[in-house]
């Protein structure tokens, strides 16, 4: 995994089990309990049966930043599963 560098990105694929009212909700909070900035969401179906979702999310900051390192564990405990798809850094816009 690429070092910090104060630019980064993380991507995570968060697993939410069955669907139920609100399940989004839970995920957003603990982003926005941490001040943690998301730059892409996308939901999906996991294949496995009808009402089974996950998300694909890309948060600013590195793994070991403290707020997405919290955010990760906080969302540990809500999630059936968590999978981490790495930290990395962000593109560059020339600005």
């Amino acid at each position: 995994m690429p070092k910090a560098t104060g630019f980064d990105r993380t991507s995570l694929a968060v697993f939410i089990g069955i669907d139920h009212a609100g399940a989004l909700l839970d995920i957003l909070t603990e982003f926005a309990k941490r001040n943690v900035n998301l730059t892409f969401i996308q939901s999906r179906p996991t294949g496995l049966e009808l009402g089974h979702y996950h998300f694909i999310i890309d948060a600013v900051g590195h793994s070991t930043d403290s707020p997405v390192k919290e955010t990760i564990e906080a969302l540990r405990a809500i999630c059936e599963d968590i999978r981490f798809l790495g930290s990395y850094p962000r593109e560059k816009t020339g600005k």
